[in-house]
């Protein structure tokens, strides 16, 4: 007997619409350059600030480093900045025209670790604390341009979303499932629910009976004074795989009982000088969990644009299961932790004015024939437990892109079977790897094929079908729940004749076949003795509950049943 605790992850998708600059009387329109290289800078962001320094409004320099922005009478400057460069503020022009034009250079920093003042706070002394706030300022720029452009420049997203059940606690991937979703005109991001004031004062776990529900920062909460407030950073030495990576770190200056935190580093890329991924783990949780490796990643990405978008993100959680063992004569029931991961990628992001960015990815090729070796025109696969679904063409070719990297089994989607939730299995697995091509053969398995199998494993092949006859019909049905699961070990009988022929006063029809469903609900009758024109009466029979009847007309050699549904419980 196994029973999980159910764990969730607050991994969801901030489908935020951008609003661009209106067109009112007064509006700036400029083009942000490199003061040494005059090199056009995208991804810029531009803040609109009155005299108190109050931000009015914001929006950023596209590919060629221009931008555009609506002036309200209170605008007095704008503040320009961009990961890499000195922020650089500039009083907006007096003429007031209803268009007007203002140009800025940015001096590009020599170096991303330029220290910036010690504010004091509860975080013990370090003397890499003012090199490692620099850094925080920069990374900053880059958060910025990430909340800024999914607002104002937003785009038709193409998103795959995963969860996968590892092997236990290691890392090779057990099952996995996998959906595609497009949404036009938004900007779709991994987003936190909590804010970063909630997660500095109640941490990154909420407990409750149902269950534990696990939250990860996004690029808002990292922005957030609150998080900077209650984090302390230090700069992280990265390894050989990161030779161009420095790291800022940061963990909660005092841990406190029953609350679970986070300790994480930003990675930024010195030369690029560009953000690169985040990483964190979960402290607090407990010597029980801390197998699973719990904790996360979100990778970033700068487009051709210069929009700074989170491409890729996962939380990989522990799971509990109740496990019962035989000790000594007796089952004891222990604790077994496993791992369970969840996330996304962005596949596609297109822009009506920009070319559009594709995420790599692999692919895969197939080339269909029948038993008969020609080609099966027209046949439905599907990779298992996902959204990935393709069509043979005239040669029998199928091509399926956009595959997340993982495990993947190919099944068959038969148009009889289907019906009543069947698809071929096959034997074509296989692992996709990013900017990869998987090619291989297939053999289309057929409906009579999987019948015919399912017969012999369960012992249902009788003599008759030694040498059948033509015309010789097989029935295939499924009997599940309210909730569309198999129901296990139901009775199944089959009579010839129909409902009119059968009702012999006070006397049951004599049987013709009968079987029991299996764990999948299942059940399968070859005996033989029914042909193609016959009325066949089908009765469903749980132990203490009245038979479910229903006559079918037998048109075909193989007739698949309808779905037969009983919610009730003996």
């Amino acid at each position: 007997m196994i029973a999980s605790r159910p764990v969730r992850a607050s991994l969801a998708l901030a489908l935020l619409l951008g609003v661009r600059p209106s067109l009112s009387a007064q509006e700036l329109r400029g083009t942000a350059r490199d003061a040494a290289s005059r090199q056009a800078i995208p991804g810029a962001v531009i803040t609109l600030l009155d005299a108190r320094g109050s931000a009015l409004g914001r929006n950023i320099t596209d590919e060629r480093g221009r931008y555009r922005i609506a002036l309200p009478s209170d605008a007095v400057s704008l503040r320009f900045v961009r990961i890499g460069f000195r922020p650089f503020t500039a009083n907006l022009p007096g003429s007031r025209k209803a268009i007007d034009t203002l140009d800025v250079s940015m001096t590009s920093l020599p170096t991303m670790l330029d220290p910036v003042s010690v504010r004091a706070n509860a975080c013990p002394a370090r003397s890499d604390a003012g090199a490692a706030l620099g850094l925080l300022e920069q990374a900053r720029a880059g958060l910025l341009n990430s909340v800024v452009a999914r607002k104002a420049n937003p785009a038709s997203v193409v998103l795959i979303r995963f969860q996968r059940i590892m092997d236990g606690t290691s890392d090779r991937i057990a099952s996995q499932t996998v959906t595609i979703d497009s949404t036009p005109r938004s900007m779709s991001s991994f987003y936190a629910v909590r804010s970063a004031s909630e997660f500095v004062q109640a941490g990154f776990v909420h407990e409750a009976d149902s269950g534990a529900t696990f939250y990860a920062p996004d690029a808002e909460a990292l922005l957030d004074d609150a998080f900077i407030a209650g984090y302390c950073f230090r700069l992280v030495k990265a390894d050989k795989s990161r030779p161009a990576e420095v790291g800022l770190g940061f963990a909660t200056p005092s841990r406190a009982k029953n609350r679970v935190d986070i300790d994480g580093v930003l990675w930024v890329d010195t030369l690029t000088r560009r953000l690169q991924n985040l990483e964190f783990r979960y402290v607090g949780l407990g010597s029980q969990l801390e197998d699973a490796r719990p904790g996360g990643w979100l990778s970033f990405r700068e487009t051709t644009n210069g929009s700074v978008i989170i491409d890729r993100w996962s939380l990989r959680l522990p799971v509990i299961h109740t496990d019962s063992i035989l000790t000594r004569g007796e089952y004891v029931l222990r604790d077994v932790v496993d791992a369970q991961e969840t996330g996304g990628e962005v596949a596609q992001m297109s822009w009506p004015s920009a070319p559009s960015w594709n995420a790599s990815l692999g692919t895969l090729q197939l080339h269909a024939v029948t038993h008969a070796k020609k080609p099966a025109v027209g046949v439905l696969v599907q990779l298992e437990n996902t959204s990935y679904v393709a069509r043979a063409d005239s040669s029998g070719s199928i091509t399926i892109t956009r595959l997340l990297p993982g495990p993947y089994k190919l099944v068959v989607k038969d148009s009889q079977l289907e019906s009543i939730g069947i698809s071929l299995a096959t034997s074509t697995a296989f692992t996709a790897v990013r900017d990869s091509v998987h090619r291989a053969d297939l053999v289309v398995p057929t409906a009579n094929d999987y019948v015919a199998e399912r017969c012999r494993h369960d012992a249902k092949w009788y003599r008759t079908m030694a040498r059948p006859r033509g015309g010789i019909v097989w029935l295939i049905g499924r009997v599940v729940d309210g909730n569309n699961v198999g129901i296990r070990g139901v009775s199944a009988a089959a009579y010839k004749g129909g409902r009119a022929d059968v009702a012999t006063a006070g006397l049951n029809p004599v049987g013709i076949s009968s079987t029991s469903t299996g764990t999948d609900g299942i059940f399968e009758m070859c005996s033989g003795f029914f042909s193609v024109g016959d009325s066949a009466l089908v009765r469903i029979q749980r132990k203490g509950l009245p038979p479910i009847e229903l006559t079918h007309h037998l048109t075909d050699t193989l007739t698949v049943l309808p779905l037969i549904r009983d919610p009730r419980r003996p």
